[in-house]
């Protein structure tokens, strides 16, 4: 497996993209920082692959009135 030097500036920004789409219900800004096969687990879900993770900024509407990280 290859090893790269790991910035943890990279993933702090990659953190504040996700808050930023994610408060902004921004699904396709969500679906451009993940890989085709990426997962997302909290407490009783998981979601698997672009689409379904494409559909956090919905499902949080049905839920909240505004988000904020």
């Amino acid at each position: 497996m290859l090893k790269l030097p790991v910035d943890p500036q990279v993933f702090r920004r990659l953190a504040e993209r996700y808050a930023h789409a994610v408060d902004r219900r921004q699904a396709d800004a969500l679906a451009a920082l993940i890989l085709a096969d990426a997962v997302i687990e909290g407490p009783g879900f998981v979601l698997s692959g672009i689409e379904e993770i494409r559909g956090i900024p919905s499902m949080l509407d049905q839920r909240f009135r505004r988000t904020r990280h």
